[in-house]
């Protein structure tokens, strides 16, 4: 009983409380964006992630034969690989959160967040007691 009045007190402080405005800072939008260091600064993080280094040392080699005439070459290869799929994926990543960007920004999408979030708790609330009521 005491879990539902908190879900339900949590929806009315949900409802209670003032819209959260996404906006940008004016410097921030007339600042230019310098997208060669931003790209220099990830592949630095990428390459000196741990844990890039322990999916080739670990997990890599696998798929290499030992029996292969040129070993270090096939590593190489498959590498390098891995490494244009990443600069793909992540590019596509960069590119759906860049427009993503644009609909959180907009009050209409902080107003269904907080919609959603008052639902989900008088649900949760409702399904709480239905399962105690068992």
């Amino acid at each position: 009983m005491v879990q539902n009045l908190y879900l339900l007190y949590l929806a009315y402080l949900e409802l209670k409380s003032n819209q959260i405005e996404f906006s940008e800072n004016k410097d921030n939008r007339e600042q230019n964006i310098n997208y060669i260091k931003l790209y220099k600064k990830g592949f630095m993080m990428n390459v000196l992630n741990p844990k890039v280094t322990l999916f080739f040392i670990a997990f890599l080699p696998q798929f290499v034969s030992e029996k292969t005439e040129n070993y270090m070459l096939s590593v190489i290869t498959l590498g390098f690989i891995f490494m244009i799929q990443a600069i793909i994926i992540f590019t596509i990543v960069a590119f759906i959160a860049g427009k993503i960007r644009i609909v959180i920004q907009k009050p209409s999408f902080s107003k269904i967040i907080s919609r959603g979030k008052i639902v989900f708790f008088v649900f949760l609330a409702f399904l709480l007691l239905m399962q105690s009521k068992n």
